[in-house]
C-alpha cells in the first residue's frame, strides 16, 4: 500500500511538472493570437466600392484614400485572393477587422505603418486590429532618503497590466493603448500613491514617484500565511514579518537572535557562553516533550531546526523571514509546526546590471575566562544580476571565532556557506531554483567556571577524578546541503498552480582527537549521524468574485516528505566492556570494537484545502482542513484530521484603521516511529505501545492591530493554548536488574498570555517594542513527572521586553543622499525557574549532602543594553559599529552558565 502511494505521488509529480510545461506553451500560444482593439481607427472613415479585386489590389485602393501604408511578406498573406469592398463612410478599423476574420490575420499599427501578418495556427476567430499606442516610464524612490526602491509594483488600475522598478528604481509600460489611466504604487512598508494620466499616440509620458514609509502594512504580501501570497489584511492570526532593514541592522549573526528581538511571543531558553549551535529557543511556551515543536522552512520547503548553524554571517542573502505563532498555521504546514512556523524567505534575483555587495567585520568578546581578547571576524559577498526573463543571485560567507573559553580542542569555531539562486521568468512560467551549501566545525572545550564551584562549595576529591574522566578532545563537522526548485504557472489573472520539490542532507561527523600529551590514548571515538529529507507539495489557488463584494479564495492540494536517519558510532571496547546485548545492529570486530547502526525512517502524507471568504475586502473569514498520515502513527491511529478558523475584520475611521481578528487551530507532533516499536538498545529494553497518540496543541487566540497614520501601530494578542498527551519517556528496571524504557502519554501543559508589539514614528525618531508576558503551567499528569498541577514549568521567561529607539542621521556629505542611523536597544528577561544543578552536584560531591529530590530555583530577570550604528560615507561604503551587552552583564548564570560578555563589532559594507 506505502509503495502505491509513493508511486502515485511520484507520477502526480511527473504530470504535473509537464503539464505545467504544457500548459505554458499553450497559453502562449494563445496571448500571441490575440487581438488588441484600435480605438483611433475607428475614427478613420472612407468610401469604398471595388468589386472582385485581389486582395493586394485591396490595400493599395486603402492606402490611396488614407495616409496609410500597409507592410507584409507577400508569402503569409493572401495577396491572389479576390475580395469585394462596398461601403460608404465606413470605419478603417470595420473594414480591417473582416479582412482579419475572413483570413485569420493580425493587424498592428505603429504610427502611420500597418504591419501584416498571418494568426499563428490559422484560427479563424474574430482577430482585430492593434491600436496605436503610447508609453510611460518614471522612477521611484524613497521620500527621505531619495534611494531607489527596487522592486516596486506598478500597476494599471483596472487592468492586469503591472511592472516591478530595476535595480535602480525604473519602470516602463509600452505599447499602452491611448486613453486615460490611473497608475498605482505600491512598496512593502511604504504609503501606496496613485495619479491619473493620459496616454496619447506615439508619446512617452514620464511620471515620478516619491513614496512616504508607512506603518499600514496590511496590504503587505506575504506568502508564509498561505502557499499563495496573501495580503496581511486577510489573515485571522498575527504574522510578524521582517524586512531587509530589520535584518541587517541587528547586531547578530544569528537568525534565532533577530527572531527574540523581533517576534513577540518568541523566547531564549537558554544562552550559554562559549557554545556554538546549542542554545534552545522556544516559541509560547512548551507545547512538545517529543523534540522541536517550532517548524522551519527555507523559500517555503522543511528543514531542519535553525540552530545558530544555518546562515550564519550572511544574512545579506535574506529578503525576508515570516513568523506564524501557535497552531494556527495547521491547514497548510501541518504536523510537527505545534508552536508555529518560521519561513525564511531568501532573495530573489532581480533584472538590470550587476550588482555586487561585500561587507567584513570584526569583533571582540569580553570573557574573564580567556586568556587574552576572543576575536570573530565575518565575510560576506554577493553578486546578482539578469534580464527581465532570467536572473541570479550568489552569496559567499565565511565565519570564524575563537573559543571564547581555554582550554579548547581546536583554535577556532569556524563557518563557510555558499548560496546560488536563479530565476526564470517566461510568463506564464516562473521557474525558481536555490541551492546552499555550508560548513561548521566546533570543539569542545573546558568549563573553567566549574573550578570556581568546585572551590567555593568543597566538591572535592571525587569531582577531580570525574574531571579527569570527562576531559575531552571532540570535533563536530556540520555539513548542510539544501535545494529546492519552485515551479509556478499563471493560468490566469486569478488562477494558478505551484510545484515545489525539495531536498536536504545534513550530516553530523563527531570524532575524538588523540591528545598531543597522552600516547596512550584509546582508539577514536566516532560517530556519523547523516540525515536526508525529500519534499514535495502541490497546490492550486482560484479566486473570483461572487458578486460585487463577495470574493473567494480557494486553496487545495497535497504534500509528502519523507526523513531519513541513518547514525553509525564507534565505541571502545574498554568505554561499555560487555554491556551490549545481542542485536542485529551492533557488530563486535575481532578488535573489541563495537559499532551500532540506527536507521530511522519517517514519511508524512497530507491533503489540505483553504477557503478565504472576504466581503467588500473588509471582512474575511478564513476556514480550513488537513488530513494527514505519517509514520510515526500507531495502528491504532491511522489518520489526523487538522481544522483552523478565524475571523478579521479591517475598519478605517479617519487616520485610524482598526483589525480586530480571531482564530482557533489544532496541531498535532506525531510520535517517531522507533517511540512506538519494541527494540534493544546497548543501554536498556524497550517496549513497545501501540496505543501511543500524538502530542496535540490546541487553543484560541483573540487581538487586534491598530494603525494611526504614519505614526503609531500597535498588535496586541491574547492566546489560550492547551499542550495535550505529551510523550514521555518512562524507566523501571525488572527483579534481575534489567532497565526497561517504554514511552507513553502522561500529561498536559496550558500555554496563556499576552503578546504585545507596537512601532512609533516621531521621524528622525522611531521606537519599536515587543513585549511577552507568559503563564505555562502543568495539568493533569503533573505527578507523574515530578511536578504538582499548576506548577510553574522550568526555562520559560515569565516576561520579556524588547526596546530599540533609533535615530535617522541625515547625510552629511555631498557625495551621498544616504545618511544612516544610530540605536540604543534594551532585552529584558523576566525571572524564570531551573533546575538547580549545583545542588544536584552538592548531592554527588560533598559527602553526606543529602540526595536531590528535583529541587528548582528563580532565576532573577536581567536586562542587556545593545548600540548600533552605520553610516553611509560615499554611495557605495558603509561603516557600522553594533555592540551587544553594552554594560558587560557576564556575571549572570543561566543553567550555571555565564552569559557571553560585551561584544563590540566594527564592519565595513561595500555596494557597487
Amino acid at each position: 500500500m506505502k509503495k502505491n502511494i509513493l508511486w502515485i505521488v511520484k507520477m502526480t509529480a511527473i504530470y504535473s511538472f509537464w503539464g505545467i510545461i504544457l500548459q505554458a506553451a499553450i497559453v502562449n500560444l494563445l496571448f500571441a493570437s490575440s487581438p488588441s482593439e484600435g480605438q483611433n481607427l475607428r475614427d478613420v472613415k472612407l468610401s469604398v466600392k471595388a468589386i472582385n479585386v485581389t486582395f493586394h489590389d485591396a490595400l493599395k485602393i486603402i492606402e490611396q484614400k488614407t495616409d496609410f501604408k500597409f507592410n507584409y511578406i507577400e508569402d503569409e498573406i493572401p495577396i491572389n485572393e479576390n475580395v469585394t469592398i462596398s461601403v460608404t463612410d465606413e470605419s478603417l478599423y470595420n473594414i480591417l477587422e473582416v479582412f482579419a476574420n475572413d483570413y485569420g490575420l493580425i493587424f498592428n499599427r505603429i504610427n502611420n505603418q500597418i504591419t501584416i501578418k498571418k494568426s499563428v495556427g490559422g484560427e479563424t476567430e474574430k482577430i482585430t486590429a492593434i491600436a496605436e499606442t503610447g508609453s510611460i516610464k518614471g522612477k521611484i524612490i524613497d521620500a527621505q532618503t531619495k534611494e531607489p526602491l527596487i522592486g516596486a509594483n506598478i500597476v494599471l488600475k483596472g487592468t492586469t497590466i503591472g511592472v516591478t522598478t530595476n535595480l535602480n528604481g525604473y519602470y516602463e509600460f509600452e505599447n499602452l493603448t491611448t486613453g486615460n489611466y490611473t497608475i498605482v504604487v505600491k512598496y512593502v512598508g511604504y504609503a501606496t500613491k496613485s495619479e491619473n494620466i493620459n496616454i496619447f499616440i506615439n508619446k512617452t509620458v514620464e511620471l515620478n514617484f516619491s513614496l512616504e514609509p508607512s506603518l499600514v502594512d496590511l496590504d503587505e504580501v506575504v506568502v508564509s500565511g498561505a502557499f499563495g501570497q496573501t495580503e496581511k489584511r486577510a489573515l485571522p492570526n498575527p504574522i510578524t514579518s521582517l524586512k531587509v532593514a530589520d535584518i541587517q541592522t541587528l547586531p547578530s549573526t544569528s537568525v534565532n537572535e533577530i527572531l527574540q528581538n523581533k517576534v513577540p511571543g518568541y523566547y531564549q531558553i537558554a544562552q550559554q557562553e562559549g557554545n556554538v549551535g546549542t542554545n534552545s529557543y522556544g516559541l509560547r511556551g512548551p507545547t512538545s516533550l517529543n523534540g522541536p515543536a517550532i517548524k522551519y522552512y527555507l523559500d517555503g520547503v522543511p528543514i531542519q531546526d535553525l540552530g545558530n548553524f544555518f546562515l550564519l554571517g550572511n544574512l545579506n542573502n535574506i529578503e525576508r523571514i515570516e513568523v506564524l505563532r501557535g497552531p494556527m498555521s495547521t491547514t497548510l504546514y501541518g504536523s510537527r509546526a505545534n508552536a508555529g512556523v518560521v519561513n525564511i524567505v531568501s532573495k530573489k534575483p532581480l533584472a538590470g546590471k550587476t550588482n555586487v555587495n561585500f561587507s567584513t567585520a570584526i569583533t571582540a568578546i569580553t570573557n574573564k575566562y580567556a586568556t587574552g581578547t576572543p576575536l570573530q571576524n565575518e565575510q560576506t559577498l554577493n553578486v546578482s544580476g539578469g534580464t527581465n526573463q532570467y536572473g541570479y543571485n550568489i552569496g559567499l560567507s565565511h565565519w570564524d571565532r575563537d573559543y571564547a573559553l581555554q582550554p579548547s580542542t581546536i583554535p577556532r569555531a569556524s563557518f563557510w556557506g555558499l548560496d546560488v539562486g536563479l530565476k526564470s521568468d517566461y510568463d506564464p512560467l516562473l521557474i525558481d531554483i536555490h541551492v546552499s551549501y555550508a560548513k561548521t566545525t566546533t570543539g569542545t572545550f573546558e568549563k573553567l567556571w566549574w573550578h570556581d564551584y568546585a572551590r567555593e562549595r568543597g566538591w572535592g576529591s571525587r569531582y577531580n577524578r570525574d574531571l579527569v574522566a570527562i576531559k575531552t578532545n571532540y570535533q563536530s563537522d556540520f555539513y548542510t546541503l539544501k535545494t529546492n526548485l519552485n515551479l509556478r504557472q499563471i493560468l490566469s489573472s486569478n488562477w494558478y498552480h505551484n510545484l515545489t520539490a525539495g531536498y536536504e542532507n545534513t550530516e553530523n561527523q563527531f570524532y575524538k582527537i588523540p591528545s598531543t600529551s597522552n600516547s596512550a590514548d584509546p582508539i577514536w571515538n566516532t560517530s556519523l549521524a547523516p540525515i536526508k529529507r525529500y519534499t514535495l507539495r502541490y497546490f492550486m489557488n482560484y479566486n473570483t468574485y461572487i458578486n460585487d463584494v463577495l470574493k473567494i479564495d480557494l486553496t487545495g492540494g497535497f504534500e509528502h516528505w519523507q526523513f531519513n536517519n541513518d547514525s553509525f558510532a564507534l565505541l571502545t571496547s574498554t568505554s561499555w566492556g560487555n554491556q551490549f546485548p545481542n542485536s542485529e545492529d551492533i557488530i563486535s570486530d575481532p578488535d573489541g570494537l563495537i559499532s551500532t547502526i540506527v536507521h530511522t525512517t519517517e514519511y508524512n502524507y497530507g491533503y489540505f484545502g483553504e477557503s478565504v471568504l472576504s466581503y467588500d475586502n473588509k471582512l474575511f473569514l478564513t476556514t480550513g482542513l488537513r488530513v494527514e498520515k505519517n509514520s510515526g502513527f500507531s495502528d491504532n491511529f491511522d489518520t489526523s484530521v487538522l481544522p483552523r478558523i478565524g475571523l478579521s475584520y479591517v475598519q478605517e475611521l479617519g487616520d485610524v484603521t482598526l483589525k480586530p481578528r480571531v482564530s482557533w487551530g489544532l496541531n498535532i507532533n506525531p510520535p517517531f516511529y522507533n517511540q512506538v516499536i519494541a527494540s534493544v538498545t546497548p543501554f536498556w529494553i524497550q517496549l513497545a505501545n501501540p496505543d501511543l497518540k500524538p502530542e496535540k496543541n490546541s487553543g484560541y487566540e483573540i487581538g487586534a492591530d491598530i494603525y494611526y497614520g504614519n505614526l503609531f501601530s500597535f498588535e496586541v494578542t491574547y492566546y489560550n493554548q492547551k499542550a495535550s498527551d505529551l510523550i514521555y519517556q518512562t524507566y523501571f528496571e525488572d527483579e534481575e536488574s534489567n532497565f526497561y524504557v517504554q514511552y507513553v502519554n502522561l500529561n498536559e501543559v496550558l500555554n496563556e498570555g499576552f503578546e504585545f508589539s507596537g512601532y512609533l514614528n516621531l521621524n528622525p525618531f522611531s521606537l519599536s517594542a515587543t513585549f511577552t508576558s507568559t503563564n505555562s503551567k502543568v495539568g493533569n499528569g503533573a505527578e507523574l513527572i515530578g511536578y504538582s498541577e499548576g506548577d510553574r514549568l522550568i526555562n520559560i521567561p515569565i516576561s520579556s521586553l524588547n526596546l530599540e529607539l533609533t535615530y535617522k542621521i541625515p547625510s552629511l556629505f555631498s557625495e551621498t543622499g544616504k545618511g544612516g542611523s544610530v540605536g540604543l536597544r534594551a532585552n529584558y528577561t523576566g525571572s524564570q525557574r531551573q533546575t538547580d544543578y549545583l545542588a544536584l552536584y552538592d548531592s554527588r560531591y560533598i559527602p553526606g549532602a543529602p540526595r536531590y529530590d528535583g529541587h528548582t530555583i528563580d532565576i532573577k530577570s536581567y536586562t542587556l543594553f545593545g548600540l548600533t550604528a552605520n553610516y553611509w560615507v560615499t554611495d557605495f561604503l558603509q561603516v557600522y559599529v553594533f555592540i551587544k551587552n553594552l554594560t558587560d552583564k557576564e556575571d549572570i548564570l543561566v543553567y550555571t552558565y555565564p552569559i557571553p560578555g560585551r561584544q563590540s563589532t566594527l564592519g565595513l559594507k561595500f555596494n557597487f
